[in-house]
């Protein structure tokens, strides 16, 4: 409820880069020492962050508005690479052509940590998406998480594994974007 209500995200469902506090200069000038001024450049390791909290409040609580609020967010983040418009070389707010990029890309102007960060996105990715552990399974099990009878976790899971297959041709065409910059 607080990330949704924090303002932390744009017109296209993507998280910005946090929160800063009005007229800071130094510890000496703190400005408002409020953190009240959103830095609205997107990074796709911001989005990817999200992903693996989200899959995390699912499994603790069961409520599948965090699956729901996961796939609107990777949803976004296809439309922001221009998925699925491949031949497209308009920027889009994380990539074009629907490659996934971050603004310094293009230019070659990213830092060593920049240049990680679309891994960051999948590594995050992956974990939304890979399928249940063991002992996630019987702590769902036992815990009856959605209260909607002894399946109603299993009924969630597989709409969520259902809608993470949606995502391969995307992936996939991230990789051959990948392997062609070699």
């Amino acid at each position: 409820s607080w990330l949704n209500a924090s303002n932390m995200t744009g017109s296209n469902g993507l998280y910005g880069d946090g929160f800063h506090i009005s007229g800071w200069k130094s510890a000496d000038d703190p400005g408002t020492r409020k953190c009240d001024v959103l830095n609205t450049m997107v990074y796709t390791y911001n989005q990817g962050v999200i992903l693996s909290g989200l899959r995390g409040l699912w499994l603790a609580t069961g409520s599948q508005q965090y699956l729901s609020d996961g796939h609107r967010l990777v949803n976004d983040v296809l439309l922001a690479t221009g998925w699925p418009n491949k031949g497209s070389q308009q920027w889009e707010g994380l990539g074009r052509g629907g490659v996934l990029e971050d603004a310094c890309d293009s230019s070659g102007s990213c830092s060593q940590n920049g240049q990680t960060f679309k891994g960051i996105f999948f590594h995050h990715l992956a974990e939304f998406c890979r399928d249940i552990r063991p002992q996630e399974l019987r702590f769902l099990a036992s815990a009856n998480r959605t209260g909607d009878g002894e399946d109603g976790w299993q009924y969630v899971y597989e709409w969520h594994q259902a809608r993470c297959r949606t995502y391969r041709p995307w992936i996939e065409h991230n990789a051959n974007a990948a392997l062609l910059t070699k």
